[in-house]
């Protein structure tokens, strides 16, 4: 499989566009990526909100705004916000304190009780 820089990730909070700047030469070929790999589902996301992660150091501010313009008349996308790929990568799942559980690991039957002082 061919790695084209650009990749969607749906999340709880929303889609999620992952891009690998450095394969792209300018803003312009970019955008052309973009065009090409959202071209497919145009209805799909009219009035979507997009997240877009990215190296934030290899662009400035310029190419932000020429994105999330392009994205907004384009695809008439909501709303678009930029995340720093470094950010993303430090979000850590450290798990669910559950406190003293126990776990049942037969059939349950309705109106039966189990009681658990833990």
């Amino acid at each position: 499989m061919q790695d084209d820089g650009i990749k969607f990730k749906g999340e709880k909070d929303g889609l999620n566009l992952v891009v690998n700047i450095k394969l792209f030469s300018s803003i312009e070929s970019l955008i052309e990526a973009l065009r090409v790999k959202l071209r497919k589902g145009r209805r799909f996301y009219k009035g979507a909100s997009i997240k877009i992660t990215v190296d934030m150091r290899q662009l400035e501010s310029r190419d932000l705004r020429a994105i999330r313009d392009f994205l907004s008349t384009e695809f008439m996308i909501k709303d678009c916000s930029f995340i720093n790929l470094e950010d993303s990568n430090k979000k850590v799942f450290n798990g669910i304190h559950e406190g003293k559980t126990k776990f049942v690991r037969k059939t349950i039957r309705s109106g039966q009780r189990f009681e658990y002082s833990g």
